[in-house]
């Protein structure tokens, strides 16, 4: 693992750029009955979770774990959200949202980015330099809109929507260090 530390030159860019666009933290929804193992292990791939004792509550449906183990190795990721309250969360009484060190996922070299939810049929992981060229306007919208009323989402179907779906995702685990608080 690298150092908590270590900063090259594009991984401060890269920092600088997203907390320029209100990006300050990534955020990860779980069941809250996950929260003991989370706090102990860290948040742990699909792929990892039988290796590691874990056995967690899901959000996601047996088919999107599927797709998930097939298409890209998907379950080999962590997957992070830009946004604290993710739509598909809202409404749910037993989640919460973990807020996630930006400086410690953006010094992961192998850190990838989907534009959209990585199980959609079109999606596509990109190397993390490809995070400049997402729709900060609607993401800082969306971020500032929560902060007010996490109840807030871009109506579904539209380009908005599509966009607050972009998804950070972190090879294996991200360290129980990492997690910095409980947002809801």
């Amino acid at each position: 693992m690298r150092n908590f530390e270590d900063r090259t030159e594009e991984t401060q860019e890269l920092i600088s750029m997203l907390r320029a666009n209100c990006v300050h933290n990534f955020f990860h929804v779980t069941h809250r009955d996950n929260l003991s193992s989370i706090f102990e292990k860290g948040l742990l791939c699909a792929a990892n979770h039988a290796s590691h004792d874990v056995n967690p509550k899901y959000y996601s449906s047996d088919a999107s774990r599927y797709v998930e183990a097939r298409r890209d190795s998907l379950d080999r990721y962590v997957k992070l959200s830009f946004i604290p309250c993710h739509p598909m969360f809202q409404g749910r009484l037993d989640c919460v949202s973990l807020e996630v060190d930006l400086d410690y996922v953006c010094s992961i070299p192998e850190i990838k980015l989907c534009r959209v939810n990585s199980i959609k049929k079109n999606a596509k992981l990109e190397d993390a330099v490809k995070i400049k060229t997402l729709n900060f306007k609607v993401l800082t919208e969306c971020i500032e809109k929560q902060k007010k009323d996490m109840s807030y989402s871009p109506k579904w179907g539209t380009e908005n929507y599509t966009v607050i779906q972009a998804e950070i995702l972190v090879p294996l685990s991200v360290p129980p260090k990492a997690i910095k608080t409980l947002t809801k």
